[in-house]
């Protein structure tokens, strides 16, 4: 079964990873729009809004475990 919430969280977060890897930093400008294959996802927009789901303890662990997997991921920034 395809999930909206899930797959757009997965599709940002290797859009994320991507940038990384090529950018060496977590530091995205504002407005980025990361390309993948089939589309671009602004990815500093949904950094913000993972950075205020954690704060907020709104955050599941899975996804908290796999952002912090990320080098040089900051929660506060």
């Amino acid at each position: 079964r395809w999930e909206r919430g899930e797959t757009g969280w997965r599709l940002s977060y290797l859009a994320l990873r991507q940038y990384v890897q090529r950018e060496n930093t977590t530091r995205i400008p504002t407005d980025h729009l990361e390309a993948l294959p089939d589309c671009e996802i602004n990815i500093s927009r949904w950094c913000i809004v993972a950075r205020l789901e954690h704060r907020h303890q709104r955050m599941p662990a899975e996804r908290v475990a796999a952002l912090e997997q990320i080098p040089g991921w900051q929660w506060e920034i």
